[in-house]
């Protein structure tokens, strides 16, 4: 968390000097909308970029004929991957957006927007605040095609 606050400064201006990291960080800070979904109790599938969005492919088809009366949101972090998503999956999904930074602010905002039944994580893209609020609001996790070592998974398993 040091570490965090004391980049802070570093973080804002390569975001500010940023256009493709303008365009989303309000949104992923909480700031702005960040959720645009009417979905209500939906499935959440979460897939980082365009790999982890082209490996998300076959679950998604799979997780919409499983729960076809349900609504299915997908997360992404990257603008590649938002366009990705957009391209492959846009017919699949109830709505498309961007992951929250791994704030309890911007995490709680996006978890109450969204009010998820279930979540995917796809790969390995680990963030400990929004496992943290996940497990603490009781809402089954699922990891998807992940690697993590063993005294990594002894850390993640406390939370």
């Amino acid at each position: 968390m040091l570490g965090i606050i004391l980049a802070s400064p570093l973080i804002f201006v390569k975001v500010l000097t940023s256009e493709k990291r303008k365009k989303t960080v309000l949104r992923r800070l909480g700031i702005q909308s960040l959720v645009r979904t009417s979905a209500r109790r939906p499935v959440w599938v979460h897939a980082l970029s365009v790999g982890e969005v082209l490996a998300s492919v076959p679950l998604v088809k799979g997780l919409r004929k499983t729960y076809y009366n349900r609504p299915l949101v997908l997360s992404v972090s990257t603008l590649t991957g938002h366009e990705m998503a957009k391209r492959l999956l846009v017919s699949d999904v109830d709505s498309i957006f961007f992951f929250p930074y791994d704030f309890l602010w911007s995490v709680r905002k996006a978890i109450r927007n969204v009010t998820p039944s279930l979540f995917f994580l796809v790969e390995s893209d680990i963030w400990p605040n929004f496992l943290y609020e996940m497990k603490r609001r009781q809402i089954p996790t699922i990891l998807v095609n992940g690697r993590i070592s063993p005294r990594s998974f002894s850390g993640y398993k406390r939370l």
